[in-house]
């Protein structure tokens, strides 16, 4: 599963494998360490059963984390939604991500 989630001015890549699953928001603030939102978005993210964060990259704007055996594709985008919803204060537009070959 790949989905392009939008929210004010950002985007984030949401991309599920089995068990694993990364999160990749643009742009992220420069300059900075840690990105606050990034680290605030892991914390949401841990707060639900169905996921386990288990590495913050900040550099790049991406968290990966572990999914619970049950859950769906659709229990992990809400859960992502609701993240992103918490932490930027925001609606979220969900969508397929699309290639970006030309034929």
């Amino acid at each position: 599963m790949k989905k392009t989630i939008t929210f004010g001015q950002n985007v984030a890549v949401l991309e599920r494998s089995k068990s694993t699953a990364t999160i990749t928001i643009t742009p992220i603030p420069e300059n900075t360490p840690l990105p606050t939102q990034i680290a605030l978005m892991a914390d949401e993210l841990n707060e639900s059963e169905l996921v386990d964060v288990i590495q913050i990259l900040p550099g790049r704007g991406k968290i990966a984390f572990l999914i619970a055996k049950n859950a769906t594709n659709a229990d992990i985008i809400d859960v992502v939604c609701d993240a992103i919803a918490c932490v930027y204060d925001t609606d979220t537009t969900v969508s397929n991500e699309r290639s970006e070959t030309v034929v």
